[in-house]
């Protein structure tokens, strides 16, 4: 794995842009700021927090339960995403009268995202999703190769999903991981007797969505009583930005090591990627953006800076 240190996002952007070309080969770690400090953070790495879909997994699980939709379940189910995005986006522009809209506040993100997973959730219970559903969808879902590798370096794991512990546990189970590993996610309430497995509601009390992904990683910190630098947050979207900031709070002696994945894709999202401002936004908050569709190499990265 090629190693590259970057202090600014326009170099970042320009490494990036060179791996794309086919300029580099393989995979690529950027570095943000100096590797041997980023060498020597590796080593003193005990907990592991990270995002699930697009980060330990290639898939986006919530596609897999909504694979037995009806065409018209589907239609009504994208129907209403696209009204909650884009009341979302009316937020920064509220009218006058609204004068109980904090625009653009933390508040109103959380709102439309907790009505998004609500909002699916509805669906899925109208389309009649039982919770074998549920559990079938995890036991297939696949992991990022070397994931359980990797996982074995860390003395606890933490996944922070917007998505449903439901299937994420299941998957955790199949691949004998559920002992090691606590999920932050939001869950189902199923029936019993009768009409066991069919849903009634979701448990609101649990909801993880971007918005407070950072609650989820400070409590799991709170638990587990490390210090900052022993803890590894990744992710591979601006979802995830939260959720890395905890690990760079104000006053901290330590910092956590923070690394946004990005594996190879497709000439479209690497354009969107380079083009959006989720680089710029992040990249401050950022150890450096792991350029892998395996854990594999990180994994021996880590394997090797403890063994020396």
């Amino acid at each position: 794995m090629d190693i590259v240190s970057c202090t600014t996002v326009l170099e970042a952007k320009e490494a990036i842009s060179h791996r794309n070309a086919g300029k580099r080969s393989g995979n690529l770690l950027i570095v943000n700021g100096n590797v041997e400090w980023f060498i020597r953070a590796l080593k003193a790495l005990a907990f592991l927090i990270g995002d699930w879909d697009g980060t330990f997994s290639p898939e986006i699980h919530w596609n897999r339960v909504k694979r037995g939709f009806s065409p018209e379940a589907k239609r009504a189910d994208k129907e209403s995403l696209e009204y909650i995005r884009g009341a979302r986006k009316d937020f920064f522009g509220a009218r006058e009268g609204h004068w109980w809209v904090q625009k653009g506040s933390r508040h109103d993100q959380l709102v439309t995202e907790a009505a998004i997973t609500a909002m699916s959730v509805h669906w899925m219970k109208e389309a009649g999703v039982k919770r074998s559903a549920f559990e079938a969808a995890g036991r297939s879902l696949a992991l990022r190769d070397g994931v359980p590798e990797f996982f074995a370096y860390f003395e606890e794991v933490c996944v922070v999903s917007w998505g449903l512990a439901d299937v994420l546990v299941p998957c955790l189970r199949h691949h004998g991981l559920h002992r090691k590993v606590s999920v932050a996610a939001s869950e189902i309430r199923f029936a019993g007797g009768q009409d066991g497995g069919k849903i009634i509601d979701l448990d609101f009390r649990t909801v993880v969505v971007g918005a407070n992904k950072d609650d989820a990683a400070e409590r799991f910190i709170e638990k587990t009583s490390g210090d900052l630098s022993q803890y590894l947050i990744i992710g591979d979207s601006l979802w995830d930005l939260l959720m890395m900031a905890v690990g760079r709070r104000d006053g901290s002696e330590g910092r956590s090591v923070n690394l946004l994945i990005h594996p190879p894709s497709d000439a479209k999202n690497e354009t969107r990627f380079l083009t959006d401002d989720t680089i710029d936004r992040m990249w401050p908050t950022l150890s450096g953006i792991y350029m892998s569709a395996s854990f594999a190499p990180l994994t021996r990265l880590i394997r090797d800076t403890r063994n020396t």
